[in-house]
């Protein structure tokens, strides 16, 4: 397989972390929906607090058990190793679903975060049994939910080519976990459909 190749597949990963997919999510919900109309420090001051909270915390926490030995791999490649960081993330997801409703967020938006803990908290237990792409729920979390907001109607700009952009961003990384062989064709899959199904229900019939 070519370097370029390679290089390629995981600078998409990396770009495309489940890490930072909530902080996508959040950022474009609040540049396409009604939400464009908040005043613009409120919404980074929200943006920033999401990527602090459900990035860089679980960054550092990974971090941390990677020092201590607790984790051989920082992209988390072995399944055994995955419960303790899965489980800190999901507590994350909390704090920023806590977060979102404090500062009275739309219900469908705070259902946004709390569908990809759902999500996750589904590949969380079934990574007991079978190895199954995070990356790919988290993709298929963020097409879920721009889904969501065209078919509730929610978007005040053309949302219909950014889901197309991020749907074929979804098969990229879902051909970079591939590439880099972190995963099977079934397990990304299967990751992309959970993550789909568990952020755009919950977002559209809240909506």
């Amino acid at each position: 397989m070519s370097k370029g190749l390679t290089f390629t597949a995981k600078t998409l990963s990396t770009i495309f972390s489940p890490l930072f997919i909530p902080t996508y999510g959040i950022a474009l919900a609040l540049m396409t929906t009604t939400l464009y109309y908040v005043e613009a420090p409120v919404k980074w001051r929200v943006v920033l607090t999401v990527l602090g909270i459900t990035a860089m915390l679980p960054l550092i926490a990974i971090a941390f058990l990677y020092k201590r030995g607790l984790v051989s791999d920082a992209g988390l490649n072995n399944r055994r190793e995955r419960p303790i960081p899965y489980a800190l993330s999901l507590l994350c997801y909390i704090g920023a679903i806590s977060y979102l409703w404090s500062v009275h967020s739309p219900l469908w938006l705070v259902m946004f975060l709390a569908g990809g803990a759902a999500g996750l908290l589904l590949v969380f237990i079934i990574n007991f049994w079978w190895k199954v792409s995070a990356h790919g729920a988290g993709m298929g979390g963020l097409v879920g939910m721009l889904i969501a907001i065209i078919a509730g109607s929610l978007n005040v700009w053309p949302v219909v080519g950014i889901t197309m952009v991020v749907i074929v961003l979804c098969g990229m990384v879902g051909t970079s976990r591939l590439i880099l062989e972190r995963h099977t064709l079934l397990q990304v899959t299967a990751g992309v459909a959970i993550g789909f199904c568990a952020v755009f229900f919950p977002v559209h019939y809240l909506a």
